[in-house]
């Protein structure tokens, strides 16, 4: 799966948890980069992410998608983006199975990965 694929499963995902929410898309898209940090990805391929799929889902904004991107991948590893990462924590395996991945955990446990996932 794409990043921007990933970044796509987690937008629907806040959004169909709270659907009664305003939908601020720059809040929005820190909430994803939050929720990626906590499945693993690195700060590039977040940004590389809210660009791709920002930038495609939302053509009538005008901004420099490559700095806006940059700056949502950087606040989720920021102090107040780790302590959101922190509340998160107990649902990185949903998270992760949202992304598709969940045969990663059986497979780090298979070959005695991380702690967490044994």
């Amino acid at each position: 799966m794409t990043p921007a694929a990933i970044y796509r499963r987690h937008l629907a995902e806040i959004i169909r948890e709270q659907p009664q929410r305003r939908a601020d898309p720059s809040r929005l898209d820190v909430e994803v980069a939050i929720r990626m940090a906590v499945t693993g990805h690195s700060r590039g391929a977040i940004a590389a992410a809210i660009k791709e799929a920002s930038r495609a889902d939302r053509p009538n904004e005008k901004r420099d998608w490559e700095a806006y991107a940059k700056r949502a991948a950087s606040y989720a590893f920021s102090p107040p983006g780790k302590e959101m990462q922190g509340r998160l924590v107990g649902q990185e395996q949903k998270l992760i199975r949202l992304e598709g991945r969940d045969g990663e955990i059986e497979l780090l446990r298979r070959l005695g990965g991380p702690l967490k996932y044994l």
